[in-house]
């Protein structure tokens, strides 16, 4: 997670610092059109995989601190029986849909 974010960040940024190109080279506006589908996809793996990050977050806080998992954090007794599912599952099936 942390080496897409990493790669997302570098990419957008030198996405917008080549603004300068010539519309006269072919390989630069190939490179440009690569550095934004990288950052496109990047960043929709990031946001669809985010809940997921956050779930284990809270788990390994939990295991930290000594409490059962679901307790301190989900109290709906909906969210703490189905998150781990929406998470994980439903937000890569979706990522996946949304990758062409």
């Amino acid at each position: 997670a942390v080496i897409s974010f990493i790669s997302f960040v570098i990419m957008t940024v030198k996405m917008f610092h080549n603004k300068h190109l010539e519309n006269g080279r072919a390989k630069e506006g190939h490179l440009k059109r690569a550095a934004v589908t990288v950052s496109l996809f990047t960043g929709l793996f990031l946001l669809c995989n985010l809940p997921f990050f956050i779930i284990t977050a809270l788990y390994a806080i939990s295991l930290c601190f000594g409490y059962t998992y679901p307790e301190p954090f989900f109290t709906n007794d909906f969210m703490r029986l189905y998150s781990w599912v929406i998470a994980k599952v439903l937000f890569t099936v979706f990522n996946a849909a949304l990758n062409p």
